[in-house]
């Protein structure tokens, strides 16, 4: 059974995974079953209160040949049991129920983000022949949700709208996918996604929209409000905001660090420029929350008042021309922009960073381009790892200190993991050709704990033992590019402080 941090949430997971571990036998042989779990959590909006259900469904083909039983385990605990000559080829669903949504979100956020090992296995009639086995890793989705927040409607009429990616997915619509489904009863903030149905070739609106994991395209989204009556009147402007959230962010499930970003646009006006928001600056920097015009005045049932892109390939960079690249003509750009007082292109920053405009094209909008510029550097003053867009993985996150920085007051240390374990710390850039340059320090068993820098899936440079603060650098093609650093251990003794630290990184940005 996986480590669950919290009592009650290990009382829940024994309520789903009830019997006790059993190993396969030394004679067991593996077999490709065509074994797989798909694991799904739901909320149903129309209970008060809400009812929150997990369902594993796990389905597999067995060997021809009279079967004594199935066995299904999950972490190596017994899952279920399935008797005679059940082939598996309809699932097999464990499911736990919760009446309240704080237990619903808490399981979700402790066992649906985590990766799980499942087995499955075959015991022959009457002992004639082996166990046989098969095994299968689950991976949790991408999964995005988008919150369409209007001030004055009750909760219960805000809606959430969830994308997510998974290796099960197919494009188009599928058994995945949850078309739109309002509460005719409240007046309902709507978000969706719409998309064309291949069977059907119609226009189909999904409150949740899963698609295979290496998708990348662009998504439409339509906003509009649900109203019994036929229409809606705001005698007052209103707050609408959109608010995102990555519930697996912490897993390193968040979209294998791809940008992520939203638009808004006018199907009636294609010309006219709209701010793009990076959607991971507003999470980590704006509480996830993009303010959008306010609502005043009457607005017609399902007819949709704002229309937004979003997108999984486009940068959110000063290149305001749209050329690939930086250069004078995006600060000719910049400067037009300014002087026609607060064209949507030049409002690129607010008072949360680069990609979260304020309606205001000012002195803070030009200190953004030009730091774009001229490039990134990451020293760790701010005390956090919000001032680019870090990622980590592994159980023991890096974290920022005080105690043994290069200069000026932090750096990053490596996170204390056990034997054989990895943490990493991740960052996505678009670089122009150059070289990117850091200090590294280390204290690890020497030969056998490294410090390893990657540059995509490439080892440039790896560091072990007593090495005191030393400056490295390494070539970077144009392009963008992933750069990785991670602590890695065997699975022996431990020696020194048994970690490393980085600190003064300059990024060749273009």
């Amino acid at each position: 059974m996986s480590e669950y941090p919290n009592p009650q949430h290990r009382l829940m997971a024994a309520a789903l995974f009830v019997l006790l571990v059993q190993n396969v036998s030394a004679a067991a042989e593996y077999l490709d079953m065509s074994f797989h779990v798909t694991l799904e959590a739901k909320v149903d909006r129309q209970w008060i209160p809400y009812v929150g259900t997990i369902r594993a469904y796990m389905s597999w083909r067995g060997p021809s040949g009279r079967a004594d039983r199935y066995v299904l385990y999950a972490d190596g605990t017994q899952v279920a049991t399935a008797t005679h000559d059940y082939s598996g080829a309809q699932p097999i669903v464990a499911k736990q129920e919760f009446w309240r949504i704080s237990e619903y979100d808490a399981w979700v956020e402790d066992y649906m983000n985590r990766e799980h090992e499942y087995k499955v296995e075959f015991y022959p009639w009457a002992g004639q022949g082996p166990v046989l086995y098969d095994t299968f890793v689950y991976v949790p989705p991408n999964v995005l949700q988008i919150e369409d927040y209007v001030a004055s409607l009750p909760a219960m009429g805000i809606h959430r709208f969830e994308l997510r990616t998974s290796e099960f997915s197919s494009e188009g619509i599928d058994a995945a996918d949850v078309l739109y489904s309002g509460n005719p009863s409240v007046v309902e903030s709507k978000i969706v996604s719409v998309i064309l149905d291949p069977a059907s070739r119609s226009e189909r609106e999904l409150e949740v929209d899963t698609r295979p994991k290496n998708n990348a395209m662009e998504l439409q989204l339509e906003l509009s409000l649900v109203c019994p009556e036929g229409s809606i009147h705001f005698p007052a402007a209103t707050t609408n905001e959109l608010r995102f959230r990555l519930p697996g962010r912490g897993w390193g499930n968040d979209f294998a660090l791809l940008p992520i970003t939203i638009q808004r646009y006018d199907p009636a006006a294609p010309s006219v420029q709209y701010p793009i928001y990076d959607v991971r600056r507003l999470i980590a920097k704006n509480e996830g929350a993009l303010r959008l015009p306010d609502l005043q005045g009457t607005y017609i049932s399902g007819e949709p008042y704002a229309y937004l892109r979003l997108s999984f390939t486009q940068q959110c960079s000063i290149d305001l021309n749209l050329d690939g690249r930086v250069d004078l003509l995006d600060f000719a750009t910049f400067a037009n922009g300014w002087r026609d007082n607060g064209a949507a292109s030049a409002d690129i920053a607010g008072p949360k960073g680069l990609g979260i405009p304020d309606g205001l094209v000012n002195c803070r909008d030009l200190l953004v381009f030009c730091s774009e510029w001229c490039g990134y550097a990451e020293h760790f003053e701010s005390g956090t790892f919000l001032e680019l867009l870090w990622a980590q993985s592994g159980l023991a996150p890096w974290k920022i200190t005080g105690s043994r920085s290069h200069s000026g007051q932090y750096c990053a240390q490596a996170g204390r993991i056990g034997d054989k374990g990895t943490t990493k710390l991740v960052i996505n850039m678009d670089c122009a050709l150059g070289r990117i340059r850091f200090w590294r320090k280390v204290s690890s068993e020497d030969y056998a704990d490294y410090l390893q820098f990657r540059i995509d899936s490439t080892v440039q440079g790896r560091w072990s033992g007593e090495a005191d603060w030393e400056e490295v650098s390494f070539p970077v093609p144009a392009g963008r590019h992933t750069f990785t650093w991670e602590y890695v251990k065997n699975g022996s003794v431990e020696s020194g402080a048994d970690t490393a630290w980085i600190d003064d990184i300059l990024f060749p940005h273009r």
